[in-house]
């Protein structure tokens, strides 16, 4: 075989396993996973007009942004302190039903006309079985109107497999929806990684046969 043909040959070999590689960790947004996952709260808030079935923690991961409390698509806690979670208030968090790569978590925010200012100040952090392995705070002087974006791992996507929203000042937490977009962490085939280092050996050795005949 010629050398000039050999080289385009097997780099055209190493290009094709490198876009497979590449494809392979390439990130993407997904659908909502949250949908998948398992809800909990700190509390679950109920009086004499609204029973618990108004507050339940699945509610803020139903696929319904409706804001409106009596709908039944928003869930609520009562003020909490001292709970033993993260700082002791309120919190809400949601078990997904594997590992992802998260790149992007929306918080929805009650929208009936009362209370929107309750979310005002909040933090929201990805866990990876037990640890913490990113957050981010909201802070302003009213609550998402309706909703706020977070971008994870600056939208590259961040391996965990639970999400936790906490208020960070003693307050009841309600939330119409939080919805998290990732995709199922890519592991490539080993077939993958071995062709695209014998085709990087490959195009070494043509190299060099290359430079020999100079």
């Amino acid at each position: 075989m010629k050398i000039k043909p050999a080289i385009r040959f097997v780099s055209s070999i190493v290009a094709a396993t490198a876009v497979t590689f590449i494809s392979t960790h390439a990130a993407a947004l997904s659908s909502n996973v949250a949908l998948l996952g398992t809800a909990s709260q700190s509390s679950q808030y109920a009086n004499s007009t609204h029973p618990a079935i108004f507050s339940m923690a699945w509610h803020a991961n139903d696929g319904n942004t409706d804001g409106v409390f009596g709908d039944l698509s928003v869930n609520h806690t009562y003020a909490d302190t001292g709970n033993g979670v993260g700082n002791g208030f309120a919190w809400w968090s949601v078990l997904l039903d594997q590992d992802y790569s998260v790149q992007q978590i929306n918080v929805w925010n009650r929208t009936d006309g009362c209370c929107t200012d309750r979310l005002r100040d909040f933090t929201v952090s990805l866990f990876n079985h037990g640890t913490a392995v990113w957050s981010n705070v909201f802070s302003s002087t009213n609550g998402p109107l309706p909703s706020t974006t977070f971008s994870v791992g600056s939208g590259g996507g961040v391996v965990g497999n639970q999400v936790m929203v906490q208020l960070n000042r003693e307050d009841f937490l309600h939330m119409a929806e939080v919805q998290i977009y990732g995709v199922t962490p890519a592991v490539p085939e080993p077939q993958t990684y071995a062709m695209l280092l014998a085709g990087l050996g490959a195009l070494g050795v043509v190299t060099r046969r290359r430079k020999a005949c100079k």
